[in-house]
């Protein structure tokens, strides 16, 4: 196909030893000089181009495997977070889950006289829980503590 010869003089008025590229096959000859007139190169151009990029892949394999490491990385944080949102999603369903069993196993039917009065104090009630679950919030603690105590664990993995 190609065969590279390396000739002409280094000294007595040359900057640079030359370099000759025989091609053999006419349709690879045809692509190079198709590929310099369309750039407007010379057909060395072409060549000098060709091996640059050669020599080049060494540095793009090396980049590459940088990027895979980093993506790598990133998958492996998503992971992790994933996990946390998963620990923290069966908290609160187990949490709801214990407050829906304690309503209704613990809390009786309500006599018509009574619902007004029933009625403010589970309003107060539900008002306190809110007001408890946002001190919790702000301070970490409670269910939360123990939320995060687990993804803590989960990390470590």
């Amino acid at each position: 196909m190609a065969k590279a010869t390396t000739g002409g003089k280094t000294g007595g008025g040359a900057k640079y030893p030359k370099h000759t590229v025989q091609v053999t096959d006419p349709e690879f000859k045809e692509a190079v000089e198709k590929a310099a007139k369309d750039k407007g190169w010379a057909i060395a151009d072409v060549y000098r181009e060709a091996v640059r990029e050669y020599l080049g892949r060494d540095r793009l394999r090396e980049e590459f495997a940088e990027f895979e490491k980093r993506v790598a990385a990133s998958h492996r944080a998503v992971t992790r977070e994933q996990r946390r949102i998963k620990n923290d999603l069966e908290v609160m369903l187990a949490l709801f889950d214990l407050f829906t069993r304690s309503f209704f196993l613990h809390t009786p039917a309500v006599p018509p006289e009574a619902i007004d009065l029933a009625s403010k104090e589970a309003w107060e009630r539900y008002e306190k829980l809110r007001a408890q679950v946002a001190q919790m919030v702000r301070a970490g603690s409670g269910v939360l503590a123990i939320a995060a105590e687990l993804n803590a664990e989960g990390d470590g993995e």
